[in-house]
């Protein structure tokens, strides 16, 4: 019988993929712990491992969207005025 799907919270995830990275246990044994599969506890693994330097973007992330949102008002900004020329023009224009 098969067993039904399960999801990992990423925080569930992040706790397993720690206890590998700490090798205080090997991978069967947190795998048996916390009922995944040993291939699945090595992927977590690598996967904090490699965005393991994006945890200290956050402020750089957080600058950058600021900035296109900025950019991105601006170029809105831009158009309203130049569709309330447009009305204003064709206001004129028609009696």
């Amino acid at each position: 019988m098969k067993r039904k799907r399960r999801t990992f919270t990423p925080e569930r995830k992040s706790k397993i993929a720690l206890e590998a990275i700490k090798g205080e246990k090997t991978i069967n044994e947190i795998a048996q712990l916390y009922e995944v599969h040993p291939n699945q506890v090595s992927t977590w693994k690598g996967e904090m491992i490699a965005n393991a330097s994006s945890a200290f973007d956050r402020g750089k992330r957080i600058s950058d969207q600021a900035e296109q949102s900025a950019r991105k008002e601006g170029k809105l900004y831009k158009k309203i005025g130049e569709l309330s020329m447009d009305v204003e023009f064709l206001k004129k224009k028609l009696p």
